[in-house]
This record gives C-alpha cells, structure tokens and sequence, in this order.
C-alpha cells in the first residue's frame, strides 16, 4: 500500500530533507511552505512516485490556507499516514529587542500555526485509519530546549516559550486523538546542521559544526524509523549531537 505524508516548513533545512528522506522510501509527499518557488526546489529533490507528490503553498498561520491545503492532499493522496509538523518561525533576539509585532507574527506562526495545520488534517488522518485499519501518526519537531529540565544554555526567551508550547500541545494531543487512531510523537533535537545538505559527507559537516550539530541524515533516519513500529509508540524521544561536554540532555 502507498504510504503518504505531509511535511511542513519543507522548503528548506530540515522539512526539506524529510521530505527527500520518505520519498526515498517510497512515499507520497505532499510539501507545505509559504515559498512556492522554494517547495518546488525541494520537489525536484525528491525520488519521484508513481502517483506523484504534491507541492502546496500554505501560510499554517491562516486557517483557509490549512483548510485548503489539507481538502487538496485528501484529494490527491486518499489521506495520509504521516504529518511533521516541523515549520517554526525565528526569535534570535532578547525579549527587551524584539519588537510587540514580531512577536505577535511568531506565536502566530510557530504555535498557532501548528494547532491549525494539525486541526486541518485530524480528517486527512483518520480518513487513511478507517480505509486501511493502521495506526496513523503526527510528528512535532520539537527541540531539545523545549524539553523540561533541559539543563543546557537555551535559547532567547520567546523562542523557548514556543517550543515548550508544542512540547505541551504533542503531550496533551497524543491523549486527544489515540482513541480516533492517531498517535502523536514529540522528537526533541539538539543543534541541527539545517544550512547544510542530507547528502552531505560527515566530513562537510564536521568542517562546518565540528561535533557541535546533528547531521541532517541522522534526524531524518531517526523520524522514519519512528514510523516503522508496527504495534507501539515512542511518545518522546530526544536526540543530541555526539559530543562528550554537550551538556543537554
């Protein structure tokens, strides 16, 4: 059975290798981001399918461009088995220097924008659980600083605020929707090497990040794994940068 998934924020970095990730596995993809000229970059990465992937403009924030996006997948794909939730804006300044309206807009994006998109496609998910009798999953790429007790230096306080928002949403959504057969994973990684490419050597990203980051390939290996397991669910799962004084986690 074709398996498909929706990923947002894949125009680039990380949405951008799991989506070349599963259609390298033989998925269906459907690309969600704003920048259209940029989706479609990232969809001439892709391994083609059979039945095609998707390219959808989608601003997560506005609630018509969720709805639109998520009638056009079920269309196309007859449902979905997998949503990543992994767009998120950018907050890299103090509190005192941000401005009222840049904050507003990052919320709006980052946890707004997450519950909308994820509401939008409830229907999408359990449309494929009924048709097939298969669990179906979310994915919320997180952040190891929107881990409680995370011990490490975090980020500026906007930034952390939001990520511990989607910690709570993924806790609290797995409860809401199990029973309707969806499961709902929070993966918490450390610094990643976004800027970089999936298929760049180990040696190209020790030269950038020396031991500091995530290689793009290990992060998407370990999100499609997570959508192997055939009758449990890993409900958190942190990953950290091999480096013997990161002290995170």
């Amino acid at each position: 059975m074709d398996r498909a998934v929706a990923v947002t924020g894949a125009s680039k970095g990380i949405g951008r290798a799991l989506a070349i990730a599963f259609s390298r596995k033989g998925w269906r993809v459907a690309l969600l981001a704003r920048n259209e000229q940029a989706l479609y970059e990232s969809y001439t990465r892709l391994t083609p399918h059979p039945g095609e992937h998707l390219v959808q403009p989608c601003d997560i924030s506005v609630w018509t461009d969720c709805q639109n996006a998520a009638d056009r997948v079920a269309e196309r794909f007859g449902g979905i088995d997998l949503l990543i939730n992994n767009a998120f804006g950018s907050a890299e300044k103090s509190l005192a220097e941000l401005d009222p309206g840049d904050i507003h807009d990052f919320f709006e994006t980052s946890v707004n924008g997450t519950v909308l998109i994820t509401k939008a496609f409830l229907p999408v998910l359990q449309q494929r659980h009924k048709a097939h009798d298969r669990k179906t999953q979310i994915i919320n790429i997180v952040a190891d600083w929107g881990f409680p007790m995370h011990n490490i230096l975090t980020g500026t306080p906007s930034y952390v605020a939001a990520k511990y928002a989607i910690h709570g949403f993924g806790v609290a959504l797995h409860r809401d929707v199990a029973s309707t057969g969806i499961n709902v994973t929070n993966v918490y990684p450390g610094i990643v090497a976004s800027a970089l490419d999936i298929d760049d050597p180990m040696e190209r990203v020790r030269e950038v990040h020396g031991d500091t980051a995530i290689p793009l390939s290990d992060l998407v290996s370990l999100v499609t794994f997570l959508t192997t397991l055939e009758s449990s669910v890993i409900r958190h799962v942190v990953i950290s940068p091999d480096n013997p004084v990161y002290n995170g986690l």
